[in-house]
């Protein structure tokens, strides 16, 4: 890097904002196979690049349709449902924007998107009011990884390459990127855009990680919920879990399949984990899945928790999963917050279901769609 206070320019899909297509025809299209079908052979990527490179949504959709009849209903859906293929931001990501805009590092914008969609964003994720501009290649007719869309950044924002730091979760829009003159970094999650970014040089911190459980965890699993246990109505048992029955306690989630179980640690120590657990012992709701999250008392504000969730949503993406629930006692407004930056809504309310330290605990149940 030629400068200690570099550019930062951030893609938008899948580094901030988690963008799925399946999620706008999920409660469209009931069998996975067809779903599949319809998003690789019918509206798939090749045909939706045409949009991000200019071409006018609804000359596509009509094109699209005429050469598959038997799909119009669905092809004329498929940008109606934008809003539903992005229901919301990766928070663990904004927070590493934050940071950036915090210490006063330039921030700009590249994506791929169709023109005509994205001003209705703008209003829907404020932090988009954080970059010095965005450039949008529906509106520029010309989409990455041509190598025109990063002159015209180059140009329009008067970067120098050699002082600009690229990130993208595409390899191509890396090598493109790369090929442009700047240091670009893949985005795969955001404990590693920390580390690659702080190795950089930028202001970011980097000193908490994430990964599968071990064997080894369990004592300090035990030790952290056992603080809640004693001290809150964040869990109803009433008594610590000897931490001889912690193996016992988490036994059930594994480093694959639904049921799962992260460790966040920090200088070695852990300091918080995430589940997703079984919901319900009936197979009929194997399709979904419970997930908390617990923080060591003394590492709150840091943003663990968001950390820890998205990297679980993210290793639930492939599994045959269509709800996340999460089910809190109240009140507990930092639980309550973590999870509405994680898309999770307000199902219902069990008025004092619970009884603990000789008083009343309500519970509120929230969901969100999977994947």
């Amino acid at each position: 890097m030629t400068d200690a206070h570099p550019t930062v320019v951030f893609d938008l899909g899948n580094v901030l904002l988690d963008w799925n297509p399946r999620r706008g025809f999920v409660d469209l299209i009931d069998d996975r196979a067809e779903l599949d079908h319809f998003l690789t052979e019918i509206c798939n990527f090749e045909w939706h690049y045409q949009q991000d490179a200019g071409r006018p949504i609804d000359v596509a959709t009509a094109e699209l349709q005429a050469r598959h009849p038997e799909h119009a209903e669905l092809i004329g859906r498929y940008y109606e449902r934008w809003p539903e293929m992005t229901p919301g931001a990766l928070p663990a990501s904004v927070d590493v924007l934050r940071e950036l805009r915090d210490a006063g590092v330039r921030l700009v914008a590249l994506t791929n998107w169709p023109a005509g969609l994205f001003e209705p964003a703008r209003e829907r994720f404020p932090f988009f009011e954080w970059f010095e501009g965005i450039v949008v290649s529906g509106e520029e007719k010309v989409a990455k990884p041509d190598p025109a869309i990063f002159r015209l950044l180059i140009e329009r924002f008067e970067l120098d390459p050699a002082g600009t730091v690229y990130i993208d979760d595409t390899e191509r829009h890396v090598a493109a990127a790369t090929e442009a003159g700047m240091t670009a970094v893949r985005f795969t999650d955001a404990v590693t855009l920390r580390r690659d970014l702080a190795s950089l040089g930028l202001p970011v911190a980097a000193d908490v990680d994430v990964r599968p459980a071990i064997d080894a965890d369990y004592p300090e699993l035990i030790a952290i919920y056992n603080h809640y246990v004693v001290t809150s109505g964040a869990t109803f048992d009433l008594d610590p879990i000897p931490t001889e029955r912690a193996r016992e306690f988490f036994h059930h989630y594994g480093d694959a399949g639904p049921h799962r179980l992260l460790v966040a640690t920090r200088a070695g120590r852990v300091v918080g984990y995430a589940t997703s657990g079984q919901l319900r012992t009936r197979p009929a709701y194997d399709s979904s899945v419970e997930v908390t999250v617990y923080l060591h008392h003394a590492d709150g504000g840091r943003g663990i928790g968001s950390m820890l969730y998205q990297q679980l949503f993210a290793d639930l993406r492939d599994e045959d999963l269509h709800r996340a629930y999460a089910v809190i006692a109240q009140p507990n407004p930092s639980s309550v917050a973590l999870h509405r930056r994680f898309g999770f809504s307000d199902v219902g309310t069990m008025r004092e279901v619970g009884r603990k330290f000789d008083q009343w605990w309500d519970v509120l149940w929230m969901e969100r769609p999977l994947p």
